[in-house]
């Protein structure tokens, strides 16, 4: 399963969890373990054993479903690692980065041809 840690989490100051684990960790994102996801986007600070704080960013989540291979957690992104968080984190690194795909955007539908101009016939009720 590779290395992993348990971290404490907070969200602007408010606690989201405590002795979360973190797993899969690469040289710049891990997963971190939580039954119900903070959006992505949502800045967290994990804070490890030793007392580091590090600052993380949710880059996607993984929502509770059934007979999923996986539990509910979010992907995080390692903001800054000043030297002491690079070195803990460096310890826990056992895999690469995954590349997270761009969200799915529709595709874009070209527009049709104009039709042609049909000019009207001024003569063709001169007759009647």
């Amino acid at each position: 399963m590779g290395q992993e840690a348990f971290v404490d989490v907070a969200y602007r100051g408010l606690e989201v969890g405590r002795r979360l684990k973190l797993r899969e960790v690469g040289p710049r994102t891990a997963y971190l373990e939580h039954g119900t996801p903070m959006p992505v986007g949502a800045g967290l600070t994990i804070r490890t054993d030793g007392g580091l704080a590090i600052a993380v960013v949710v880059i996607r989540v993984h929502e509770q479903v059934a007979g999923a291979d996986m539990p509910p957690g979010m992907r995080i992104r390692a903001e800054e690692l000043d030297a002491a968080a690079a070195g803990w984190w460096s310890e826990l690194v056992t895999r690469e980065d995954p590349e997270i795909p761009e969200p799915h955007r529709a595709p874009l539908v070209p527009m049709p041809p104009p039709l042609p101009m049909i000019e009207a016939d001024d003569h063709a009720h001169a007759d009647d």
